[in-house]
């Protein structure tokens, strides 16, 4: 004990309780290879953390198909509110009837998810074509709703492509524990102290600190200690 280890390892903490101040943790290191005066724990600690980071990833998708639903909710009301503008334009302007319907989008969902591009041309028409007549307020009560819809579905955009970030970075773990997912030994005789600057994590969402063995398991171990360092 109170020596530390030059390389990185994965290790159990053995402290009950811990405390900002406290600088170090008593830990066993754990190793994939089978020797005399060492401990099997399977596969358990690796598995623990991919079950951990999956349902994580479970969940980030979940979040991501329902943030889906609501751009895709909007999108749809964009539509809406840009048939009702053109209606509202053509009822006063019947001789553009027909050049004002080529910006009308249909039920259609690949028209629908062209929306974007069909209010730019509708806007440059309605510039350029400023003898068409509508009522003072028709434009300006447009633009303001399509202004705060146009908002929301970006902050929609934004918080998908974070949740799409985090599920790369999540993935990265489990692709690096995939790797370790071998069976695992406690070196016993290795107990040592460690100091907390030393930890080291993958990613913020790597999860191995979270991880308990069964209270079973650590009174294996517990035993096993007791019989080399007391008996």
């Amino acid at each position: 004990m109170g020596s530390e280890f030059s390389f990185l390892h994965f290790a159990i903490v053995l402290d009950k309780k811990d405390n900002s101040k406290k600088r170090t943790l008593t830990v066993i290191p754990l190793t994939s290879k089978q020797k005399s005066g060492r401990f099997p724990l399977g596969k358990e600690i690796f598995n623990q953390t991919i079950t951990i980071i999956n349902s994580r990833i479970e969940e980030n998708e979940d979040k991501h198909r329902r943030i889906q639903q609501n751009i895709n909710k909007i999108t749809n009301e964009i539509a809406d509110l840009v048939n009702d503008f053109l209606d509202a334009i053509i009822e006063n302007n019947c001789d553009y009837k027909e050049e004002l319907k080529q910006f009308k989008i249909s039920d259609d969902e690949e028209d629908r998810f062209e929306t974007n591009n069909l209010l730019k041309e509708l806007t440059k028409y309605v510039e350029k074509n400023n003898h068409l007549e509508y009522s003072d307020e028709l434009l300006p009560k447009f633009n303001e709703q399509l202004e705060l819809m146009a908002n929301e579905s970006k902050n929609l955009s934004k918080d998908a492509s974070q949740l799409n970030k985090e599920t790369l970075d999540l993935q990265k773990v489990i692709d690096i524990y995939q790797g370790y997912n071998k069976n695992s030994y406690v070196r016993l005789t290795d107990v040592t102290t460690i100091s907390k600057f030393r930890i080291k994590r993958l990613n913020r969402f790597d999860s191995s600190g979270k991880i308990q063995l069964s209270s079973e398991q650590m009174k294996v171990i517990s035993d096993e200690l007791m019989k080399l360092y007391i008996s």
